[in-house]
């Protein structure tokens, strides 16, 4: 009986949209992406001030912004962030658009 129940509850819970289940959360992937993105750019700008990969650095600054100066870690960390959490956003947005596609043959 106790089985049935959480079919029940496990069945009500999935994402009706999808066979399944199993759409990935795009914005979920984004943020998670995100976070983890700025966090790199944190810890290599930290690493760089102790001389630890400064070539990181150089090439952060090529690609973000506002980063190259002494106060651009905060800039690389918010670079960073929207870099990985639109990285995200479009890789969760292709998975489902091709997990749809091949389900459908």
């Amino acid at each position: 009986m106790e089985l049935i129940q959480h079919e029940r509850e496990t069945s009500e819970t999935m994402d009706l949209r999808e066979p399944n289940g199993a759409a990935l959360d795009s914005v979920a992937l984004g943020l998670a992406m995100g976070i983890t993105m700025a966090t790199v750019v944190a810890t290599i700008s930290a690493a760089a001030r102790l001389g630890w990969g400064d070539g990181w650095r150089v090439l952060l600054a090529d690609v973000y912004p506002g980063y190259e100066t002494d106060e651009g870690t905060v800039f690389g960390v918010i670079w960073g962030g929207v870099d990985g959490f639109l990285g995200g956003l479009v890789i969760g947005g292709l998975y489902n658009a091709f997990r749809r596609r091949t389900e459908l043959r």
